[in-house]
């Protein structure tokens, strides 16, 4: 009774307002005149004869509406044929009805520069979609050294938007990251990237204090010897009952120079950075590379979490001047630092060979840089000593070296949080002895030595670290 009820409503309401043909024109399949769902000749028959007056359908039926395939308002006999050609195959009598077109999208739900629309049977109807000029959406209408810039576009029709992201330029620096002895300033935004030297120099000038410590590691291995014990002192150890081993003395003097042990330089405490405890030690001019004396320049960004955890937690510190040593506990405050993002500046000098400077009077990398002379050090390897009837020298015949420099950056501020000064020497020094006793000759020789001194530097600058 209720459903009943209801269709009454429904058909009340639709006569009333005179919506009943667009009800029946709703329900009613083109060309089912009989109302079984499918096109058949019958139909065809049925319609053909609505169209001759044998029958007698009201024109706001059902099946009057399924008659007029045309949609003319009329039954016609060119109804009927086109129903019979739909029945054998021939014709389609269905009209697509599309909805509103809308954005077409991929499996990812991107669009896809298309749009679409439907009609109630699942039919589809696709059209590239008739977009606007670009119209900039971010703060900055186009890319900058550092931000992108995204751009809008809307389809006119159905209204999908599109964007595109321009990413930023990067700065006019072109591959160079720093230079050692010269400014670097972005055409477009006027960006300066101070050189390597003005920023460490300019670190001196400000008189920051500084935790540090140095270490020096000596090695050594004789390549070569030849000593001769003389015939008078086999004498003489025979007749004191002794036995004289020609080859232990030998070792000894072998072990005393290859067996060095590490030696650490002083602990230095909250010390401000001047010309006279800085590299370079005691001269009004400070950095003064040039593009010249280094192998290479490197800036690398790091997180300070990983600045921090590559660092010792302790370093054992041995006095140069006693035996005292002490631990440098780097956990206690430097390793508790809060440090953001991190430029590691690494500057690699030039290699030096001492064979090919030792003739020239003007200043090398190593000494424009960390103010060490090779010359200067090759002269003081160089000594000689004649000592109760011992004579002996040493003599430096062949020298090189190797510096880093590397500084650890705040990458927002640009001041220093930590430095490392890395000199590597090796040389090669010979080792003479002419021993006597009361004027007669006891033990003479020479030895070949290849040496190696690696020197570190580190401070950890207190206005991180303090």
């Amino acid at each position: 009774m209720k459903l009943k009820r209801a269709i009454a409503i429904v058909l009340s309401i639709a006569l009333t307002f005179g919506l009943l043909p667009a009800v029946f024109a709703a329900a009613a399949l083109a060309g089912d005149v009989s109302g079984d769902d499918a096109i058949t000749a019958e139909d065809a028959r049925l319609c053909l004869r609505q169209a001759v007056g044998l029958e007698k359908f009201e024109k706001n039926s059902r099946e009057y509406f399924a008659c007029d395939v045309t949609e003319d308002g009329e039954v016609t006999a060119e109804d009927a044929r086109l129903i019979l050609r739909a029945a054998v195959g021939l014709e389609s009598l269905h009209s697509h009805k599309f909805g509103e077109w809308t954005p077409e999208t991929d499996e990812t739900g991107a669009l896809t520069g298309k749009h679409v629309r439907t009609c109630a049977c699942g039919e589809k109807e696709t059209e590239d979609c008739a977009y606007g000029e670009k119209t900039a959406v971010s703060e900055n209408k186009e890319p900058t050294c550092t931000e992108p810039a995204v751009y809008e576009q809307i389809c006119s029709v159905c209204g999908g938007k599109v964007t595109e992201t321009q990413e930023a330029l990067g700065h006019s620096f072109g591959e160079d990251k720093m230079l050692v002895d010269r400014d670097l300033v972005c055409e477009r935004c006027g960006k300066t990237v101070l050189s390597f030297n003005k920023l460490v120099n300019e670190l001196k000038q400000r008189e920051h204090t500084y935790t540090g410590f140095s270490e020096a590691v000596n090695s050594g291995k004789v390549t070569k010897h030849k000593f001769f014990i003389s015939l008078a002192a086999k004498t003489a150890a025979a007749l004191a009952g002794e036995k004289l081993d020609e080859n232990t003395i030998i070792q000894q003097f072998a072990d005393e120079m290859t067996n060095a042990e590490h030696e650490y330089g002083s602990y230095v405490d909250h010390r401000p950075i001047t010309n006279q405890n800085f590299y370079r030690i005691g001269k009004s001019t400070v950095c003064e590379l040039t593009e010249a004396d280094i192998q290479s320049l490197t800036v690398e960004e790091m997180e300070g979490i990983d600045f921090l955890a590559g660092l010792p937690d302790v370093v054992k510190i041995k006095s140069a001047y006693s035996s005292a040593s002490f631990d440098f506990d780097l956990t206690e405050k430097i390793k508790k630092a809060n440090i953001g993002s991190v430029l590691k500046v690494t500057v690699t000098l030039k290699d030096e060979n001492y064979a090919a400077i030792k003739d020239s009077a003007e200043e090398t990398a190593l000494m424009r840089g960390m103010d060490q002379d090779l010359r200067a050090l090759v002269q003081e390897l160089n000594q000689s000593e004649d000592i109760d009837g011992m004579k002996y020298e040493m003599k430096c015949t062949a020298a090189s070296s190797k510096g880093k420099i590397t500084y650890y950056l705040d990458a927002v501020t640009m001041l220093p949080i930590a430095a490392v000064y890395v000199v590597d020497i090796a040389s090669t020094e010979t080792f003479s002895l002419d021993m006597k006793l009361a004027g007669v000759p006891m033990m003479n020789g020479s030895m070949t030595i290849e040496m190696g001194n690696q020197n570190y530097s580190y401070y950890f600058f207190d206005s991180y670290f303090g």
